[in-house]
């Protein structure tokens, strides 16, 4: 196996009629690169047949990768000392399991968690764009924004999610939220949302915390996901 400092968890719904083509090869090459496990659920499971839920579990630190990106490597073969972090092989084989299940058994990736050492990004789909397409821009975005999010008591954002919105209610207030699984408001969402706002977790703050990407600023609001939404008022 080849050494990319990168476990993979895959699971995703299908159908026989529409089970992706090519599995198993891209499962063959994912293995022959990392520790693998890839799970199929019969149905569609509420998020759509053959869109993937993808987890990337990694032994380096995001605050290390984003220096390596600072420092100009590429992006999809970057090493610190001893640990690396190589996505290459990954996306190679995902883009070729794309192109054989074009039309009824397209495949997508609804939802991407990768775990470092010290924090954890979610990324969620929008729409028509594929969250790889827009991985190493969302990276470099990334890296020249993580010094504004630390907190003046030096505290790192253990949580990144990407992307949330700003959302005005009916009663004119502002709020930032993550997209709702069912009755959305918001509207005509596009690939350029993945660079406007991100929502902020922390293991220590109270809060979690909005953050603007334009304005390079840390909002003082929160930010809300589906589930708290059933709480608000």
């Amino acid at each position: 196996m080849t050494e990319t400092g990168i476990t993979i968890k895959i699971e995703y719904c299908t159908l026989e009629e529409y089970r992706p083509k090519g599995m198993e090869e891209f499962q063959q090459v994912l293995s022959e690169n990392y520790i693998t496990v890839i799970r199929a659920m019969r149905g569609s499971c509420g998020g759509g047949m053959n869109h993937l839920a993808v987890e990337l579990i990694s032994q380096i630190d995001l605050s290390d990768v984003l220096k390596i990106i600072r420092d100009g490597v590429i992006f999809d073969l970057m090493k610190s000392g001893s640990r690396a972090f190589v996505l290459q092989p990954f996306l190679n084989a995902y883009k070729k399991l794309c192109k054989l299940n074009a039309g009824v058994r397209a495949i997508g990736i609804e939802e991407l968690n990768i775990s470092f050492r010290d924090s954890k990004i979610k990324i969620y789909n929008l729409g028509e764009t594929d969250v790889i397409d827009e991985l190493e821009k969302i990276f470099v975005a990334l890296a020249g924004n993580y010094e504004n999010m630390i907190l003046p008591s030096g505290e790192k954002p253990y949580e990144v999610y990407i992307p949330v919105f700003r959302d005005i209610r009916e009663d004119g207030e502002i709020i930032y939220r993550q997209l709702q699984d069912y009755d959305e408001t918001i509207q005509d969402v596009s690939k350029d949302d993945y660079y406007n706002y991100w929502g902020l977790g922390y293991d220590w703050d109270i809060f979690s915390r909005a953050y603007d990407l334009k304005a390079k600023q840390l909002l003082q609001e929160r930010f809300f996901k589906p589930d708290w939404m059933r709480y608000y008022r």
